[in-house]
């Protein structure tokens, strides 16, 4: 899975795709979310899978 980090822009007249962020899923099939759905998908995917937390000061390892 990859989630792109800016809005797509292809300067053609008639594409429906501009200003939205590419999900790009397995297979090569992809979908489309604006910032807000963009946004509450990457926390959603840092929380699923841990995510990092604030560092332990004495051993300096994470503590999530």
């Amino acid at each position: 899975m990859w989630v792109a980090a800016t809005p797509h822009f292809c300067g053609e007249e008639d594409c429906t795709r501009e200003g939205y962020y590419e999900v790009r899923l397995e297979q090569g099939e992809s979908v489309w979310a604006n910032l807000t759905e963009r946004d509450e998908l990457n926390n959603r995917l840092e929380t699923w899978q841990g995510g990092l937390g604030p560092p332990d000061e004495e051993s300096g390892e994470n503590l999530w």
